[in-house]
């Protein structure tokens, strides 16, 4: 952490430095003195761990089940997963995907973890033959 003359705080945050950090600092024009307390939330961003390799081939009318996971450096942040896009009857909750690949073709699906500050976003392709 570095402070410059204006007051002007830089700052890249450690593992070690997640959810609330604390922090005093001390200002002085030479004549009086100040002490400021922060208390700043340092976010880590959600990682979606185990997933699908980016391309996986199926055979038609096979179904494909795969359940994703994640981890998060904050102890009490929630998580939240969604399917932002995938084909129409493709299954996703609670971090379980599941497909019915029923019709050839290339299918693409997007995946999205996110614990409301940052995200973490899967791109991943069918290939159905």
């Amino acid at each position: 952490m570095r402070i410059d003359t204006s007051g002007t705080i830089y700052w890249v945050p450690l593992l070690t430095q997640v959810d609330d950090y604390k922090f005093k600092v001390k200002v002085s024009d030479g004549i009086a003195v100040s002490i400021i307390a922060y208390n700043v939330f340092v976010n880590a961003p959600p990682v979606i761990s185990f997933r699908p390799d980016d391309t996986v081939e199926v055979n038609l009318n096979e179904k494909f089940l795969f359940t994703l996971k994640s981890f998060e450096e904050n102890e009490n942040q929630s998580l939240f997963w969604s399917l932002n896009d995938g084909p129409e009857t493709m299954f996703f909750q609670s971090g379980e995907l599941s497909w019915d690949a029923t019709v050839p073709d290339i299918h693409s699906y997007t995946v999205e973890l996110t614990d409301s500050l940052d995200s973490d976003i899967f791109y991943g392709i069918f290939y159905v033959n």
